[in-house]
């Protein structure tokens, strides 16, 4: 029953746990106590069943910046997330207009909490599949088929260091994990030593804050010491 009424949505298509994130997630930025209050009203919803949909995935990856709080978010959210929605998730990330530098963070926090890599959408891609900025393709590709014919020449140059910048890394993440679905005897990535996930921990300065995220996905969220 209480499931059931925590996942009615309102007019808007909005459960509790929607208006809780959208109301609250300002207060990330507030200071340690707010900040810890509002993630323990967020958690207690996911602990008492409320259902995490995509859009509210999309909207933690929207706010994310690199501070602890927004990171912080997103992993409570995918931590309580069902396969089906973080692969949803997962391609989402990967067939956008570009990688941003935010979304290797966040793809890794999605393999660790469930997305399956070898899910092909409908067209048949897996997400490794569904990167379309990768340097190879946008070598190719002339300015205004990306969008680029109004920036100057460094404006660009940015742009597409943006676009392309954590791309081998993210491919090589995917492959990692591509490897252990389809043959499990490879060994899991998350049990062995990681610097990158070991930068996540770094770059959330809270210990506290980290500690209680590893407890909700504590064999995800584990870091492998070398």
């Amino acid at each position: 029953m209480l499931r059931r009424m925590l996942n009615v949505k309102d007019a808007a298509g909005c459960s509790i746990l929607s208006r809780t994130i959208f109301k609250g997630c300002y207060e990330l930025t507030e200071g340690r106590s707010r900040r810890f209050q509002y993630m323990g009203h967020v958690g207690l919803l996911l602990e008492h069943g409320s259902c995490v949909e995509k859009s509210n995935l999309e909207y933690a990856a929207s706010h994310f910046e690199p501070r602890d709080g927004n990171v912080a978010l997103f992993m409570l959210l995918a931590a309580h997330t069902k396969e089906g929605v973080a692969s949803a998730m997962l391609h989402t990330m990967c067939s956008g207009t570009g990688i941003r530098h935010s979304h290797h963070k966040l793809i890794q926090i999605l393999l660790r909490s469930g997305a399956n890599p070898t899910i092909a959408n409908k067209s048949r891609r897996t997400p490794r599949q569904d990167l379309r900025y990768n340097p190879e393709e946008v070598s190719k590709m002339k300015s205004d088929e990306l969008g680029l014919s109004n920036l100057d020449k460094q404006a660009r140059a940015s742009l597409m260091i943006g676009l392309c910048g954590d791309f081998p890394e993210i491919l090589s993440l995917l492959q990692r994990w591509e490897d252990y679905y389809n043959d499990p005897q490879t060994g899991k990535p998350s049990d062995r030593p990681d610097e990158d996930w070991e930068a996540v921990r770094d770059s959330t300065a809270d210990e506290t804050l980290w500690a209680w995220l590893v407890e909700k996905n504590p064999e995800g969220y584990k870091v492998v010491e070398a």
